[in-house]
């Protein structure tokens, strides 16, 4: 029998001849992801922090961190992007001390690795094999292996002087997330932070790449993703989440992750094994 270390792993090496703005946009995921710039003229933002990007450094984004690239001008870009879900239980090969570099952080802090902390790029090796393993368990092997090194790089990350730029939008984001499953309006926030809507949707979609209304409902939907893989119904949890009413949940959802409330309760919730 061939252990399955983790539950989904999705890779890719990308490049693109003449990246557009409009090619990139804010989004969450609602599994764990490793980003690794190779090449281009781009910055990196995550729930507010702006990072500075050069050849081989990697940004980490837990689940539901919202992030988008911050294109600098038109030059070929490049990257490698690594997606996956752990497993439920620690295993010969996985121990939940391979998430703390995700985990065990305020959101949106200390997602950069840089490169040049380490020098020799091995980190990109391990990606590449990633990338081009034909077999789910090589995939796992090399990924935890990777996770493995960046755990142990954890502590010096955090003490390193980061390179980022939060302004105003890092403390309404984190307002947001704060309040995300109350009331929330655009004018409720504008008021809190003493800025009118249009200026609080301006230089809130200059540093995220999205609306506010966009976020708040992003962050809200996978929240409700969540609780339904844990067996919440979705008729009592679209008001945990925040929303209003039903049927605007239930639009939001499908639109979201092409598949309704109900039908992906169906599909991921597993009941206890007793």
């Amino acid at each position: 029998m061939i252990l399955q270390i983790f539950k989904q792993i999705k890779a890719s090496n990308t490049l693109s001849w003449e990246p557009r703005e409009n090619d990139f946009w804010m989004h969450t995921h609602d599994d764990y992801e490793i980003y690794c710039f190779l090449f281009g003229d781009a910055k990196y933002a995550v729930e507010g922090s702006i990072y500075s990007l050069k050849p081989g450094d990697l940004i980490l984004m837990r689940r539901s961190e919202a992030h988008h690239l911050l294109l600098q001008s038109s030059a070929p870009y490049r990257r490698m992007t690594v997606n996956f879900t752990p497993p439920a239980e620690e295993n010969g090969v996985f121990s939940s001390k391979m998430m703390i570099p995700f985990v065990n952080r305020p959101l949106g802090r200390h997602n950069r690795y840089p490169a040049a902390v380490f020098g020799d790029f091995h980190w990109q090796y391990y990606l590449e094999k990633i990338c081009d393993a034909k077999e789910e368990r090589s995939r796992s092997i090399y990924l935890a292996a990777l996770l493995e090194e960046l755990s142990d790089q954890f502590g010096k990350m955090c003490s390193c002087e980061e390179e980022q730029v939060a302004d105003q939008s890092a403390d309404i984001i984190g307002y947001i997330n704060r309040h995300l499953t109350e009331p929330l309006s655009l004018e409720r926030i504008s008021e809190r932070f003493y800025l009118s809507k249009s200026q609080l949707n301006r230089k809130f979609k200059q540093a995220n790449g999205s609306t506010v209304w966009e976020y708040i409902t992003a962050k809200r939907l996978l929240m409700a993703k969540e609780l339904l893989e844990h067996g919440g119904r979705p008729t009592e949890i679209y008001q945990q989440c925040g929303f209003g009413d039903y049927a605007t949940f239930y639009r939001a959802y499908r639109r979201q992750f092409g598949i309704t409330p109900k039908n992906d309760r169906v599909l991921t919730w597993k009941p206890a094994n007793h």
